[in-house]
């Protein structure tokens, strides 16, 4: 069955691509946005389509609801609402998230000084400094 593509706009200016069965539910989309940004799923405020209006049990579709026909198609912005005291601690989690994700695409789970941050140091020798190199 092929993959539906949903993005998430965050208020807090992130931006989630993810990749869900073409029949998942709205409640689907909640666990997994639980997950991700560490919001529980009765806490969030999800709105789709223009002018926004709440998606789920609360507005359009329940919970059980397939999204796809929720959101009103595969190419639908949903934006969630991230609670103001929530804000550093969803930041936080996402770009752990991120930081792990790219540690392992690059090898590197084990070598903390590899990664986005400092790609020159992936796989290339540690010398000290003022050491002279051979040529």
């Amino acid at each position: 069955m092929a993959a539906l593509t949903v993005r998430v706009r965050l208020s807090t200016g992130v931006t989630l691509d993810l990749s869900l069965p073409a029949d998942a539910s709205v409640g689907a989309l909640r666990a997994i946005l639980a997950e991700r940004t560490t919001i529980l799923a009765e806490e969030q405020q999800i709105r789709c389509g223009f002018p926004p209006r709440p998606l789920g049990s609360a507005g359009v579709g329940g919970d059980a609801s397939p999204l796809v026909a929720a959101i009103g198609g595969p190419n639908e912005l949903l934006q969630l609402t991230v609670p103001p005291a929530r804000a550093r601690a969803v930041t936080r989690a996402l770009e752990a998230a991120a930081a792990s994700a790219a540690a392992a695409a690059d090898g590197n789970a084990g070598d903390a000084r590899a990664g986005p941050a400092n790609p020159g140091l992936a796989g290339s020798p540690v010398r000290p400094a003022g050491a002279a190199t051979a040529a």
